[in-house]
């Protein structure tokens, strides 16, 4: 069997932080006088899983220059990151943690992909207690957005790999994209989209009870 790497999302992929990001946001953007109030619904279909840039500047109701987006990005990160820093205001999506730890025992290389900051990539996996079984963490902040394969590219690179001999693990429509158009596996779980939303992957699981690490390696077997 040939060598092969795995690379994460983490938002709903690895840790169920939705009502962490849609409260900062929320409070947030009364802080800052946008004038907007999102629904959860909307929010979760629209903006969950997208850049601090790509949310703040659709949800400005002016146009932001370059430094007052880059001081409100950093703004709203702190305040994510405050909550991230607590570990009650987010868990694991479960059985997530079993596939880590598995997968890290018989010397499989993971890292994360993620449109987070690195800072708040750090703070949630801490906050979840698996930090420590992770290779690598690749934030997309300063990369192009997903669908783009960037991302995955370099994740793989930074395990001494290329993304074809990767399995990304996802559960949003354009990180599934991503994947696929860097060449890589796709295993999506259907935690935020519809299983006809995450169709491109190679294998999508309602639950990660519906997963084995051998089904896993037998994507690599020849």
């Amino acid at each position: 069997m040939k060598r092969f790497g795995v690379i994460w999302d983490l938002d709903g992929t690895i840790t169920d932080s939705f009502d962490l990001f849609f409260d900062a946001l929320a409070a947030f953007l009364d802080r800052s006088r946008f004038g907007v109030r999102l629904e959860r619904e909307s929010y979760k279909a629209a903006y969950f899983g997208q850049t601090v840039d790509s949310i703040l500047t659709s949800l400005s109701p002016r146009k932001l220059d370059a430094a007052e987006l880059n001081r409100l990005g950093a703004a709203y990160t702190d305040l994510c990151a405050d909550l991230a820093a607590d570990a009650r205001s987010l868990c694991v999506v479960p059985g997530a943690d079993r596939i880590v730890r598995a997968l890290h025992e018989v010397g499989i290389p993971q890292a994360i992909g993620s449109s987070s900051v690195l800072k708040m990539i750090q703070r949630e996996l801490c906050a979840v207690g698996l930090w420590e079984y992770f290779d690598n963490a690749v934030s997309g902040s300063l990369l192009p957005s997903k669908p783009a394969p960037d991302i995955f590219r370099v994740a793989a690179a930074s395990l001494g790999l290329a993304a074809t001999d990767c399995v990304v693990f996802e559960d949003s429509t354009v990180g599934v994209q991503a994947a696929k158009a860097a060449g890589a596996r796709c295993i999506a779980i259907t935690t935020t989209k519809r299983r006809e939303d995450l169709h491109e992957a190679d294998l999508v699981i309602d639950a990660y009870a519906d997963l084995s690490v051998e089904q896993i390696f037998e994507m690599f077997r020849i």
